[in-house]
């Protein structure tokens, strides 16, 4: 649709259902840190017009035995970077739980509270945290607003691992990736942007003046 001379498209749905998979943990060796696999998960955009006004992240069938652990971020194709999840549920199991990210959301994830299935804005609660290379380092972007104005096509990546041992988990239905892009309403045959003119108007002049004085709309 178009809205003030805009073209919005979208929102456009990319997904990859791989299953990411924490670490296991091993309970004598106390290990169940570290990267998940694959590291990255990646998603190929391509085809879109415009550039990025709305970015939203879906997280599918999650769980882990200590989400608190968790660090989650999102890369675009042009090196910005979100942490959509970072120290959030404390200790809370969370069990077949599907996330969705939306800086329009009207709350984060609970610090310190069980996590269910819903819509939250990203929640990062400890900001300033590396993660493991080869994921690009911090400072991480709190909202996802960070990709608007960027080229949407590429390759998106999500990076996400375990920072503490013993817990284990996955995300096992994979990512989803909504992207919704704007561009201004251009001509085809030019490829500039048009300018309507209104109709010509006729007007005769002022009584016992040489002149007149015309209204004229502007052009749009």
């Amino acid at each position: 649709f178009t809205l003030g001379g805009v073209t919005i498209v979208g929102p456009t749905a990319f997904s990859n259902a791989t299953a990411i998979v924490f670490p296991v943990d091993t309970p004598a060796a106390g290990d169940g840190v570290g990267p998940a696999t694959p590291y990255p998960s990646d998603i190929a955009v391509a085809g879109l017009t415009g550039t990025v006004s709305k970015v939203t992240v879906t997280l599918t069938n999650m769980e882990h035995t200590f989400p608190d652990d968790i660090d989650i971020m999102v890369e675009g194709p042009g090196g910005q970077k979100v942490m959509i999840m970072s120290d959030a549920g404390l200790g809370n199991d969370i069990v077949n739980v599907t996330l969705t990210f939306d800086d329009a959301a009207a709350s984060q994830l609970p610090d310190s509270g069980t996590i269910v299935s819903g819509t939250f804005r990203p929640s990062d609660f400890t900001p300033g945290e590396n993660l493991p290379a080869p994921a690009p380092a911090g400072p991480y972007a709190s909202q996802l607003s960070a990709f608007n104005g960027t080229s949407p096509n590429g390759t998106w990546r999500v990076w996400a691992a375990d920072d503490a041992a013993v817990d284990d988990g996955s995300i096992a239905g994979g990512w989803t990736l909504n992207i919704t892009t704007a561009e201004p309403v251009c001509s085809t045959s030019c490829g500039q942007c048009e300018i309507t003119c209104p109709a010509n108007v006729t007007v005769s002049n002022d009584p016992n003046q040489c002149g007149a004085v015309v209204n004229y709309p502007p052009p749009t």
